[in-house]
């Protein structure tokens, strides 16, 4: 009989597998092999324990215009953000005048080009 597999909703309402690889506790080692350090063991994938806590990248999945965007979009799109925000403190410190934020419709433009679509669901 297959293990049935336990979801809960984010503050998107999207629902979550419950499992390691939402945890926050998660980490990976550099040969690929996934440990859990709430209970110190290698675990398998789909694992869960009674401390699992939903990352904060998948809370954070969210809903655009109906459409679910990928996980790994909304990093490069973070990422971005925290280097805007780095130049706009270091601009700052020099005196000089903060530069502008890229749209988001460039960030979502040159992350189509480089990987694909942004969309997870189309809902």
């Amino acid at each position: 009989m297959a293990k049935r597999v336990k979801t809960v909703k984010n503050p998107c309402g999207l629902r979550v597998k419950k499992c390691c690889a939402s945890c926050i506790n998660k980490y990976i080692e550099n040969d690929g092999l996934r440990a859990c350090p709430v209970i110190d063991e290698y675990v398998e994938s789909g694992h869960v324990c009674k401390k699992w806590q939903m990352d904060y990248n998948t809370s954070q999945a969210g809903v655009c215009r109906g459409r679910v965007h990928k996980k790994e979009y909304l990093m490069f799109a973070l990422a971005i953000r925290l280097d805007e925000g780095v130049e706009a403190l270091r601009a700052k410190k020099q005196g000089k005048p903060e530069p502008e934020p890229r749209p988001i419709e460039s960030i979502r433009r040159e992350y189509e080009k480089d990987y694909g679509s942004t969309i997870l669901l189309d809902i």
